[in-house]
């Protein structure tokens, strides 16, 4: 029997018999005699898990630490040029070409002095305010 005749109905085996199954592969392994090296017959082995890797934690965090600081840096020390193609590249990256520029054109300075200009295209005269009251 070939492994891909037997690897249908291990899939269908419940979790517990899945563990027995390998058990037994285990202990077959461990019984040839150029594998009793490899596995001891009877013996238990320890198993690495991350569940109580505590210094594992501690070093990811400050892996992740320096690269934000080394990334805040680098930001830090960009021409003002540098960053508006940096930041203009990322909206081009989520938003596209158009709506990049779309979404920079909502924050366009503009021209003029708008306290001064009102006043030609506004009518903030008393006579103004009874012309607006008179046409409703």
């Amino acid at each position: 029997m070939t492994l891909t005749e037997i690897l249908p109905s291990l899939r269908k085996l419940s979790d517990q018999e899945k563990i027995k199954a390998i058990q037994f592969l285990a202990a077959e392994l461990a019984k040839d005699a150029q594998n009793s090296a490899f596995l001891g017959d009877g013996k238990t082995y320890e198993v690495w898990s991350p569940y109580d890797a505590f210094s594992a934690e501690k070093t990811l965090t400050n892996m992740l630490q320096q690269h934000l600081q080394k990334e805040t840096k680098e930001i830090n020390d960009m021409t003002p040029i540098e960053l508006y193609r940096k930041g203009f590249k990322a909206l081009v990256d989520a938003l596209g070409y158009v709506d990049a520029i779309r979404f920079i054109r909502q924050f366009d300075n503009g021209s003029g002095d708008y306290t001064e200009e009102r006043h030609q295209w506004l009518d903030v005269t008393v006579q103004g305010g009874r012309r607006a009251i008179d046409l409703i």
